[in-house]
């Protein structure tokens, strides 16, 4: 029987090798800063509670090794790929009529009034659009899955998951929301329209390219 110290350095290595990748950029730190440039910090952490929310049943369903079964049947991976890349590809198609637009619009406007409840479907979208993010947190739970099948560990360390990305994300939320960075964004957001509909682009072609691998 492994010992409590050996489940307790399984656990924080899992949540620290989630925080690196959540610190690196991707569609989920797009979405926060974005929605948080636009609409300021109450739609970036809706959007960030929608990641968080998203962490957790990718943290559960890996645990129970039901994610793995995206590995096991190709297909699903393959119709996986095609409904994310298109979700982020709606996303760069509105950055982009944001940014060629004559009028002051911007992603997510104060006067847009996305409900609560959208901003949070939002972020769970942009978590679950890219099925490539299910092999990751395959490979992050079997470092728990590995040292013990206890569903309250496992759901400790689901909990836990969700809680680091919330940080993470709302972090950038706070740092976005800022009266300089609206600002600033505000006077360029044309350019920024466009940077982020070119990095959604980006990223929804990488979807894409996992269909043939």
């Amino acid at each position: 029987m492994l010992s409590d110290q050996t489940i307790l350095i399984a656990i924080l290595t899992g949540w620290a090798g989630l925080a690196a990748a959540a610190i690196s950029p991707g569609p989920n730190m797009f979405a926060v800063v974005s929605s948080s440039l636009g609409g300021g910090l109450k739609s970036g952490l809706q959007v960030n509670l929608g990641i968080a929310i998203g962490a957790f049943i990718w943290a559960t369903l890996a645990s129970l090794g039901l994610v793995s079964m995206l590995s096991a049947f190709p297909s699903l991976l393959y119709v996986f790929s095609i409904i994310g890349g298109t979700y982020l590809l709606y996303l760069a198609y509105k950055a982009f009529k944001s940014s060629f637009s004559i009028s002051d619009a911007q992603i997510i406007s104060p006067s847009e009034t996305r409900s609560t409840i959208a901003n949070i479907i939002h972020g769970l979208g942009v978590t679950f659009s890219n099925p490539k993010v299910a092999l990751f947190w395959v490979s992050i739970s079997s470092l728990i899955t590995g040292v013990t099948t206890n569903i309250f560990i496992l759901m400790v360390f689901a909990v836990g998951a969700s809680i680091v990305v919330f940080i993470i994300y709302g972090t950038y939320a706070f740092a976005f929301s800022s009266n300089a960075f609206r600002a600033f964004y505000k006077k360029f957001h044309h350019f920024a329209d466009a940077l982020f509909g070119a990095t959604f682009t980006a990223l929804a072609l990488k979807v894409f390219s996992n269909i043939k691998e």
